[in-house]
């Protein structure tokens, strides 16, 4: 059940998180290379993916955003829809600016444009974020090719006016541009928002949009758990079955091995049997061997279903215990 929880993402600090299943494979693969996994590991190995693949498609666990940087995403997609080949213009490096950056660039951006004040520091998350440092004074020049703009940087008066960006809109021709104000206060003129080519969100909308998606992933999460419940206990049936059996196995086995020592034994002593009359005592002996285990056989099965395991392991462990088989 803990490892089906884990790769479904259960116990994942962002619930429905996806990068979970490539860590949890990478760590299978280390443990398989490394001879630390066995057969009943392996079985439910193949079982958790089968798992994490149903959560995924039978509930909407990782499709919400739950954070600031995944709600700024899902923002951008909903206007622009796929974010490819999209370019983005940061400004500032402020925490919650770098979080949607981040995220952004995982959507195969066309290209990711950073300005700040300190030009040194634009260069340094640039090269975190594989991005491009650009002067500060250039921010301008950049808003009229991209198709998002972040802000997040303080100050008291915002970098960019409602004249500046109806300049700005003119040299885009119009295009719409997504603005995504993380400052505080406002980095981008409010009244920007009155623009219809310019859609606006700061940190309230992204804070909301993170809130929502939080309260769909719980939902959601109940559902998960409910198939994590169902399959763990399939997944340990299957597994106390094939152990079950293997143990069951054995008794027949170790049966089988005194009624051959046996009859070699009164083969050897007896030799006047025809090969007619050995196959027939031969056949005899296996089904009385069937017949006299099949009760012990049964209550064991039944101890067994029932979770009486003490009894379970005695009747089969008196079973199988060594005999000594004296030859003449």
């Amino acid at each position: 059940k803990h490892i089906f929880r884990v790769i479904s993402s259960l116990d994942s600090m962002i619930l429905g998180e996806d990068q979970i299943v490539s860590q949890v494979k990478t760590a299978y693969r280390t443990a398989s290379t490394s001879h630390s996994t066995g057969p009943v590991l392996n079985r439910v190995w193949e079982k958790a993916l089968s798992v994490a693949k149903k959560v995924r498609t039978e509930t909407a666990i990782s499709q919400e955003g739950v954070s600031i940087g995944r709600a700024g995403v899902q923002l951008a997609s909903h206007i622009l829809g796929n974010l490819i080949g999209k370019k983005v213009l940061l400004i500032g490096a402020g925490q919650h600016g770098k979080l949607v950056a981040k995220h952004l660039s995982n959507h195969k951006l066309g290209a990711l444009f950073i300005a700040n004040r300190s030009f040194g520091r634009a260069e340094q998350l640039a090269h975190d974020l594989n991005a491009e440092a650009i002067p500060l004074s250039q921010a301008a020049h950049y808003l009229e090719h991209v198709d998002i703009v972040l802000t997040s940087v303080g100050g008291s008066r915002p970098l960019i006016s409602f004249h500046e960006m109806q300049q700005i809109l003119k040299a885009r021709r119009y295009r719409p541009l997504i603005c995504i104000d993380l400052s505080v206060p406002r980095a981008i003129d409010p009244s920007v928002a009155e623009l219809p080519e310019v859609f606006c969100f700061d940190i309230d909308d992204l804070s909301q949009v993170a809130n929502e998606g939080k309260e769909k992933r719980l939902i959601e999460a109940k559902k998960a758990e409910a198939i994590v419940i169902e399959e763990s206990e399939r997944c340990w049936d299957v597994l106390h079955a094939d152990e079950l059996n293997e143990r069951i196995g054995n008794v027949f086995k170790n049966a089988s091995n005194i009624q051959t020592a046996e009859l070699e034994r009164l083969f050897s002593s007896q030799t006047h049997f025809d090969s007619e009359q050995r196959d027939a005592i031969e056949r005899y002996t296996q089904a009385l061997v069937k017949k006299l285990l099949h009760h012990p056989i049964q209550t064991a099965r039944k101890h067994a279903h029932t979770g009486d395991v003490a009894q379970f392991e005695h009747i089969i462990n008196a079973l199988t215990a060594p005999q000594k088989i004296e030859k003449k």
